[in-house]
């Protein structure tokens, strides 16, 4: 058998080689075990690609943030039509609801829910995508206010962050809580949120995010027990709901291989607004080479369309171009500009 590397990156936005600081938190496995020989094994096997991935993608997060409603997503997808880019899905990103409460749109900004949404999107000829991250909630929704029960907390009895970046940060600013899956009526719930949107909202493209989550449960012992936790969210999606286009994100590789549509393969492409344009800019050029050489390493996720995240087309260089045009044909192609802005969005040339 062939010896293990020394590293490989853990999840979808882990860096391509080690950082001599193990920062953010998220970029690295804090279980053991995730790097055994039978993974290795695991990861080698022959998988085929099952749906024809989407033409291209709209994505809500770049251009808006969280500062999204029905109108402004509407207007963008006009905006798609008019300018011919070369999408055929929608994808509303996070901002439609608070985290956790995924059986509900808040109603200020989608008076008519997703339902309303996604029927005036397909009438434009689109296909609407929806983005969750199944395993967290806000420390303000519902869910956590109705159910303190479902989620895990530590040996102090407080609630436990999933959303693991910074250690001063993760106390003091961005807290998503942890739902311990491990019960029998917390899958039940994501279960009959994930069937909701599918069903009755008529969505047949999921975005679902920071499925690294389950990895941060403080009770859970090695990784096999977590990765068992995102595979079976993942496999219940396969079998309930195979014309499903399932695009995994901020997910371990090993976990996706045969369970996936696609997998993000590197960080964000830059910073949604409020942030200044200029910085935007420079995380947008910074992580365009990042990607370049995470798509060095196509043996991550075999059986996945790889996901590069979006194009910025307002930011585009000659590199970043260039990093772009060298991607085949297996990967998915996105955009994220606010198309008011661009005054030419495409040039197929």
């Amino acid at each position: 058998m062939e010896p293990m590397p020394s590293y490989t990156p853990w999840q979808s936005w882990s860096p391509a080689k080690p950082a001599w600081l193990p920062w953010p938190r998220w970029d690295y496995c804090p279980l053991p075990n995730q790097q055994s020989p039978k993974a290795k094994q695991y990861s080698n096997k022959k998988t085929t690609l099952r749906l024809s991935k989407p033409q291209g993608y709209w994505c809500s997060w770049y251009a808006l943030g969280e500062k999204i409603t029905a109108e402004k997503i509407l207007e963008q997808t006009k905006l798609c039509q008019k300018f011919k880019l070369p999408v055929d899905t929608i994808i509303i990103d996070d901002g439609w609801t608070k985290w956790g409460d995924w059986q509900a749109a808040n109603h200020d900004k989608f008076p008519g829910g997703i339902t309303a949404l996604a029927r005036e999107i397909k009438k434009l000829r689109f296909q609407p995508g929806l983005w969750l991250a199944p395993f967290l909630a806000s420390p303000d929704s519902a869910l956590l206010q109705q159910h303190p029960e479902f989620f895990v907390r530590d040996q102090n009895n407080r609630l436990v962050n999933g959303f693991r970046s910074f250690p001063p940060l993760d106390h003091l600013f961005y807290r998503k809580y942890l739902l311990d899956f491990g019960q029998k009526r917390v899958k039940e719930y994501i279960f009959k949120s994930l069937d909701q949107i599918i069903e009755k909202w008529g969505i047949k493209v999921l975005k679902l995010d920071f499925l690294y989550a389950p990895y941060f449960n403080s009770h859970l012992q090695t990784a096999e027990t977590a990765s068992r936790q995102v595979k079976q969210l993942l496999r219940y999606l396969r079998r309930q709901h195979p014309e499903v286009f399932v695009i995994a994100c901020g997910c371990p590789f090993a976990d996706t291989q045969g369970l996936v549509d696609a997998i993000r393969i590197s960080k964000d492409s830059t910073a949604p607004p409020p942030t200044f344009n200029w910085l935007r800019k420079y995380f947008y050029h910074q992580r365009v080479r990042l990607l370049a050489q995470k798509a060095a390493l196509p043996n991550l996720w075999r059986g996945a369309h790889p996901d590069p995240d979006v194009k910025m087309l307002e930011f585009d260089n000659y590199l970043t171009r260039q990093i772009f045009s060298q991607l085949d044909d297996s990967y998915l192609r996105g955009y994220g500009d606010d198309l008011r802005r661009l005054k030419v969005v495409y040039n197929s040339d």
